[in-house]
């Protein structure tokens, strides 16, 4: 579950069911974003992955959502891009992780960075840790224009929805993250406040 308060105009705040599965197999990972991945552990330390993914971070009302009224009269008519297939790959070394994505079907050809650091702030004897993650996100203009530009037929200025079109942008987000660890599992919490840039 994911409660969030959006950056959409004239939105509340909202509570999402997310659903997640991952599989590990040695090296290979596959879950339902990141289909699959193969990391390679260097030591415990240092790690290397590359995988393949589908992005879809455009804004659609109503899929998993738990609350109502979420639906601004701004997206009457929009018409959401089309879910992309990319790239992932990235390193992590101690604290500090570098990840990336490259969309490979031709949808946006957008590339994305994003560079965290995690600071340990507590971990316990039996597992219990948490941690401030910071990070900094950057998205190339093919992105921002692909999932927030405005133009051609999805221009209506009746509803406010008008032409946008913006280069490149880097986003913050700090975050804290708890895990609890069991036995045979572990459950993750974590709560994030972005920064988005504005032009």
């Amino acid at each position: 579950m994911m409660a969030n308060s959006p950056v959409w105009k004239d939105i509340n705040s909202q509570v999402i069911l997310i659903p997640y599965l991952e599989v590990s197999r040695g090296n290979w990972l596959f879950d339902l974003e990141n289909l699959v991945t193969y990391r390679l552990n260097v030591n415990s330390y240092a790690s290397f992955y590359m995988g393949i993914g589908i992005r879809s971070d455009y804004y659609e009302p109503g899929d998993v959502e738990l609350t109502k009224g979420q639906h601004s009269a701004v997206f009457n008519g929009y018409k959401k891009p089309h879910t992309e297939t990319v790239v992932n790959y990235g390193a992590s070394l101690g604290p500090l992780s570098v990840d990336a994505s490259t969309d490979i079907s031709s949808n946006s050809n957008a590339d994305t960075l994003a560079l965290t650091i995690e600071i340990a702030v507590y971990e316990s004897a039996t597992g219990f840790s948490l941690a401030t993650l910071f990070s900094a996100n950057w998205v190339d203009a093919h992105y921002v224009n692909y999932y927030y530009g405005i133009s051609g037929n999805q221009v209506d200025n009746s509803i406010g929805r008008t032409q946008y079109h913006s280069s490149s942008a880097i986003n913050y987000d700090l975050a804290m993250q708890a895990i609890p660890t069991q036995r045979n599992g572990y459950c993750l919490a974590s709560l994030s406040i972005p920064h988005w840039q504005t032009k």
